[in-house]
């Protein structure tokens, strides 16, 4: 069984080849999936983020829960932590220069978060960047409900997951919600 780290470089590895075009109509796919499911439809205040390297694009998910009137943060790293900020249209440019939002921090409970990662498995452990940003953070949160959006090679058979990992709750792709 590969270790984290070549997870991590084979599936970063094809998510940067994939075409603009298929991660656009697979994000739309995707966020119509996503949108219709009691999850999203229960949730009042929802945690996404901005996508980056090729991600699966959230922007058209951000876009609908401001149109339904839901409460939308977006995550800004100070101080090497995760915090989530309230959307705003005004972004600043924050750490690795991923645009935030230049609002408050949000206190309260969150219902959903969308956690972005680079491989998931079945047992819904997850691998994210290397810097542990997201563990930390949802150790915070551990009753908000946990969701990744991903494209189908992001599922590998099995990621052993350290002691300080956290778990997802629900992984969607286009084909099935684990």
């Amino acid at each position: 069984m590969k270790n984290k780290n070549e997870i991590r470089k084979s599936i970063k590895n094809k998510r940067e080849k994939l075409d603009k075009n298929y991660i656009e109509l697979y994000s739309k796919e995707l966020t119509q999936i996503f949108i219709n499911s009691s999850l999203y439809k229960n949730a009042k205040t929802i945690m996404s983020y901005i996508p980056i390297k090729n991600e699966v694009n959230t922007i058209y998910i951000n876009q609908e829960i401001i149109k339904d009137n839901k409460t939308l943060l977006l995550p800004a790293i100070i101080n090497d932590k995760v915090y989530p900020k309230l959307y705003n249209d005004n972004f600043i440019k924050g750490k690795y220069d991923i645009k935030e939002p230049s609002g408050d921090i949000f206190i309260d409970e969150i219902d959903l978060i969308i956690v972005p990662g680079i491989a998931f498995d079945k047992y819904k452990n997850r691998i994210g960047f290397g810097k542990g940003y997201y563990d930390k953070f949802l150790q915070k949160y551990l009753s908000s409900i946990k969701v990744s959006l991903i494209y189908p090679f992001q599922l590998v058979e099995k990621i052993n997951n350290e002691k300080h990992d956290i778990k997802i709750d629900f992984i969607f792709d286009n084909n099935h919600i684990i």
